[in-house]
């Protein structure tokens, strides 16, 4: 909701093609490539607090609770 609101300010319509499904073949293809990334930030709401420092892998996409986006899209962590 607020990428939509802040785009609209603008005058621009946000077009999300990805659906919340297709986010966890998208995180699996990420590491499967060989891309490597590590949690920097997390909502500490969703349990986040024991992410933070943990490399973005299989084992980390296993322990998610369905809640959380595969991909973090809506904030649940960040990484880098």
């Amino acid at each position: 909701m607020y990428r939509e609101e802040q785009l609209a300010t603008k005058g621009f319509k946000a077009v999300f093609t990805i659906k919340k499904n297709e986010n966890s073949d998208l995180a699996v293809e990420f590491i499967d490539q060989g891309f490597k990334t590590i949690i920097c930030a997390a909502d500490a709401d969703k349990r986040g607090d024991k992410w933070v420092g943990h490399d973005f892998n299989h084992r980390f996409l296993d322990v998610l609770p369905d809640s959380v986006d595969p991909c973090g899209k809506n904030g649940e962590f960040h990484s880098f």
